[in-house]
């Protein structure tokens, strides 16, 4: 170790130094077709060599004799002898001088440290552009503009290095092909000629340097950006971070700011050199933030790679993605070439993406080695960002489906695949499973459901609505869910509508039958499917197709050869123990052990109010639950009893599961507790249970008991309000009115399903009249909302049109009038 109060003193043997130079130089020309300029330095020819050429040097005889020229032993002198300096820097009685002076005149072409002001010091102004030897950085900066130079652009670059500075930002900003990173280079090097400036004076080419007032600069939106900096000041800030314990370094501009000599060279361990580059880091802020001042630059537009905001609060897609670009240049420039080829293997960024063992092979290293190596890169490439991952993520997000690798075209171009560009953006975004999150593994029948009980087309907003009630793990997104499906021909989208594509034959003749209270013929119904393409196969047309029509949880035979959706029956007036409880009555007194259904259907006047088909389907496919079982083939509807009735009733399994359960149920998980399954079933359960006021669906798909359901509210308070809005509006209202009136009167955010719950709960008490989703104190001329709509609305007028006739029947607010008579629109007609 070398004592740091020690200095050395270098001695060079000139003659022997410039003989074994010309000497090593001839035999690098001879082993290899190297190029020459008119004037080149030694490093010049040497980078030209391959690896097997260079590492063949350390055996040159020349080479050995080039560095047996200089010699160099420890001296408490801080001089070192040197015959070779001009004459303006020798010292005529011992020809000595500082070493850090010999290393600023003899190699004068690199930027160096001058102890005195504890900074960097240029090489003299009339140096030749080919014989710099400044960082990597302004090498690049000036290899391209000699290229532009070289073009048909008229542009001079002039010969030395005060052509240069003496060149205005604006003139290299509007050259082609000289990026934001140049420029800001370039802003750098006049930075520094102006800061350190010597006898030779280059006032009169550098940019401005006043005094910065911070008071008039706002921090708090301000972090330094690591992506600018080399080695030189990357080393010594990461070293004072590491220090004082700093988390997140990029943020530390106020501390950057208060640096200071004296301070910093009393830290144990920073020696000149750190300081020397915390000191220069300084001063880079300031100028920087002088020329944000300024108004020079705009560093919230990122027009500064030093200083760049913390918090964006907008960002376009293409500026995003250009801002990632240069960054991911930016910081491959400033990695090794193993580190380089590395990391671009395992991103999969312009060439395949490989595995941790193939490229553990090439290199000789283990997969764990290669693993290590990678994430320590990655860390370093988050910390080069100028924009954090989480802003990164909340940019990208909501514009994150399957059409995004188009809206970044330029940086997907880099990916050979989609699954790499994705698990990039995993990296830059600190996500996972972004593949997934765009095009997410869900069942292909997901909807089938959906689509059988509500018809189609159907709002993009309900189904999404849907897919939140299930509540599905691997589904993020929900709107890429429903797109992902419509790429796999699942559905078929058109603007804020869908269409299913891929229906059983049941359900598809369940989803034609949603729009046709009346019901429809069977050919009727095939003719409908198959025009709308919505079955995976079509119907028969020739023929009674019975697979179209076994769907018991959606269609009954209403007629011969009529169907209808069991949406239309009348289940609230149905009390399905009592029909039982008749079926069993008429067995007993016929005394018989099979009987014709409608034998019974005729005896009895309870049965005679209801609809002979509704009870027919409800003994052909519930009947085993009560003990009764049905033969209805070739029309025979035989009748027979195996056992008792039911001590417990389905119903009392709902009401039991709702009291255990906080949660709500919805309509799937209550047919899971049923013997059936079968979401029909349920569903006439459920209505009956709510007819009976024993539960209430609180919201669109959940259901609860009341206690559970308004624990939290007064109900007569609500009552009452309910009563005013129908006395305010003297004529049906729909519940979304109620939602509009009540969540502001209340200050709550409850959904109209939640005071449709209560109305429907006290209509009955409250003498109030209820056809379907409308409520008024007055009768109600109309079956429903859908018939208010077909008696006052015309396909001739527009929507605004049809929502002031609509309006002046029923109290409905706009948004949930448009939908309706939106869906009315749509719904196909035989």
């Amino acid at each position: 170790m070398t004592d740091k109060n020690e200095d050395f003193e270098v001695s060079i043997n000139v003659e022997q130094l410039t003989a074994a130079s010309y000497k090593l130089l001839n035999s690098l020309l001879e082993m290899d077709e190297l190029q020459l300029r008119n004037s080149s330095s030694f490093w010049d020819v040497i980078d030209q060599l391959d690896t097997v050429s260079f590492n063949t040097i350390k055996t040159n005889v020349y080479f050995a004799d080039l560095l047996r020229a200089i010699l160099f032993t420890r001296s408490k002198r801080k001089e070192a002898v040197m015959d070779f300096l001009p004459k303006s820097t020798r010292d005529t009685e011992n020809k000595s001088v500082r070493c850090d002076s010999i290393l600023s005149h003899n190699f004068g072409n690199e930027i160096q440290h001058d102890s005195k002001k504890g900074t960097l010091s240029l090489p003299p102004l009339n140096t030749n552009l080919d014989m710099l030897d400044l960082p990597p950085k302004f090498i690049k900066l000036i290899k391209r503009l000699k290229n532009v130079s070289d073009s048909p652009v008229p542009f001079s670059l002039g010969e030395n290095l005060k052509d240069l500075l003496s060149l205005p930002v604006h003139t290299i900003e509007n050259l082609p092909g000289v990026g934001a990173w140049y420029v800001y280079t370039f802003r750098e090097l006049k930075t520094l000629a102006n800061q350190y400036q010597s006898e030779d004076s280059i006032s009169n080419y550098a940019e401005p340097n006043n005094k910065l007032d911070l008071s008039s600069i706002d921090l708090n939106n301000m972090r330094v950006s690591l992506i600018s900096l080399d080695d030189r000041l990357l080393k010594p800030f990461e070293k004072y971070a590491r220090f004082h314990n700093l988390d997140d370094i990029e943020t530390s501009i106020v501390h950057i700011l208060s640096f200071n000599r004296g301070e910093l060279s009393s830290l144990s361990g920073f020696g000149r050199r750190a300081v020397d580059g915390l000191m220069e880091l300084k001063n880079l802020v300031e100028n920087e933030l002088q020329l944000i001042s300024n108004g020079e630059i705009n560093y919230k537009n990122f027009e500064s790679k030093l200083i760049v905001p913390k918090c964006i609060s907008s960002l376009s897609l293409e500026q995003l993605e250009q801002l990632l670009l240069d960054d991911i240049d930016m910081f491959l420039d400033s990695q090794s070439d193993d580190e380089v080829d590395i990391t671009q293997r395992r991103w999969g960024y312009v060439e395949d993406k490989e595995t941790l063992e193939d490229i553990g092979q090439s290199y000789g290293l283990s997969r764990e080695r290669i693993r290590q190596k990678a994430a320590k890169s990655n860390k370093i490439f988050l910390s080069y960002l100028r924009i954090s991952p989480e802003t990164i993520w909340d940019l990208i997000e909501p514009e994150l489906d399957s059409r995004f690798p188009e809206k970044w075209e330029d940086l997907f171009s880099c990916f050979s695949s989609e699954k790499d560009f994705y698990e990039f953006l995993e990296i830059i975004c600190k996500q996972d499973n972004l593949f997934n999150y765009v095009n997410p593994e869900i069942d292909k029948s997901i909807f089938n459901t959906y689509f059988s009980e509500n018809g189609a087309p159907a709002l993009i907003e309900d189904l999404k609505d849907y897919l939140a009630t299930l509540e599905l793990p691997n589904v993020r997104n929900l709107s890429n869910a429903i797109h992902y499906l419509a790429t796999q021909g699942i559905l078929s989208i058109e603007g804020e509508l869908a269409w299913p594509r891929l229906l059983n034959k049941s359900e598809a003749s369940a989803c034609v039958l949603v729009n046709y209270p009346k019901g429809l013929p069977w050919l009727d119904i095939a003719k409908l499917v198959n025009s709308q393409s919505i079955s995976r196969s079509d119907i028969y047309e020739d023929r009674l197709n019975h697979e179209a029509f076994k769907h018991p949880d959606y269609i009954y035979l209403s007629g011969k050869g009529i169907y209808k959706h069991t949406n239309f029956m009348n289940s609230g007036e149905i009390n399905v123990d009592e029909i039982f409880f008749e079926l069993k009555k008429f067995a007993e007194s016929s005394d018989r052990g099979v009987f014709h259904l409608n034998e019974c259907y005729s005896a009895s006047d309870v049965l005679k109010c209801i609809g002979y088909y509704e009870i027919r389907h409800f003994v052909k496919h519930f009947g085993e639950d009560y003990g009764v079982y049905f033969d209805g083939l070739s029309q025979a509807d035989s009748v027979s009893l195996k056992k008792d009735f039911k001590k417990i009733t389905q119903e009392d399994v709902i009401i039991e599961a709702l009291n255990k359960r906080e949660k709500p149920y919805t309509k799937p998980e209550v047919a899971g507790l049923l013997k059936s399954k079968s979401l029909g079933h349920a569903a006439f359960l459920l209505d009956r249970l709510i007819e009976d006021g024993r539960i209430v669906q609180f919201d669109r798909m959940l259901y609860t008991t009341p206690d559970k359901a308004y624990r939290s509210i007064d109900v007569k308070a609500y009552v009452d309000a309910l009563l005013d809005v129908m006395i305010k509006y003297g004529k049906p209202v729909e519940p979304s009115v109620f939602k509009e009136e009540l969540n502001e009167r209340f200050s709550k955010s409850y959904s109209k399903y939640f005071y449709a719950s209560i109305a429907r709960l006290y209509s009955n008490t409250q003498g109030w009249e209820r056809k379907h989703s409308l409520y008024s104190i007055n009768k109600i001329p109309y079956r429903n909302l859908k018939d208010v709509i077909q008696k006052v609305c015309s396909l001739n007028l527009s929507t605004i049109e049809n929502i002031d006739a609509l309006q002046k029947h029923v109290a409905i607010t706009n948004e949930t009038a448009s939908i309706a008579i939106t869906s009315w629109r749509n719904q196909p007609t035989v």
